[in-house]
C-alpha cells in the first residue's frame, strides 16, 4: 500500500484495516486494483469508506511507459523526469509531459 509518510505519522495507522477510513485513489483504467491487492493481502472483504477515481486523457500511466519503447525513449529516465516536473505543471499542461508530445 502506498501512503503519504506524513499521513502515517499523523494517524498512527499500522494495519490494512485502519486504512478503511481514508480515501483510496483508484484508476478509471484499472478499477479493480484495490480488490486484487486486498485479496493478495488476505483481506478480500475489506473496502474503503471513500474512493476517488481519476481519469487521464491519454491513459497517463502504463500506456505511456509502453509508448516509451515505441518512441525509443528510456522508460525509467522518462518516468523520473516526469515525476520531477509534474508538481510544477498546471493541469491543462500535463499532456506536454507525455513521451510522444515532444
Amino acid at each position: 500500500m502506498i501512503a503519504s509518510p506524513s499521513l502515517l505519522r499523523r494517524s498512527g495507522m499500522r494495519t490494512t484495516e485502519q486504512f478503511v477510513t481514508e480515501t483510496w485513489l483508484t484508476s478509471e483504467n484499472r478499477p479493480r486494483d484495490w480488490e486484487a491487492w486486498l485479496e493478495a493481502a488476505g483481506q478480500p472483504t475489506l473496502r474503503a469508506s471513500r474512493t476517488s477515481r481519476f481519469v487521464s486523457p491519454q491513459d497517463y500511466g502504463f500506456r505511456n511507459l509502453s509508448e516509451c519503447g515505441v518512441a525509443w525513449i528510456e522508460p525509467y529516465a522518462w518516468l523520473k523526469r516526469t515525476l520531477e516536473q509534474l508538481p510544477s505543471y498546471s493541469v491543462n499542461r500535463v499532456h506536454e509531459l507525455l513521451p510522444l508530445a515532444r
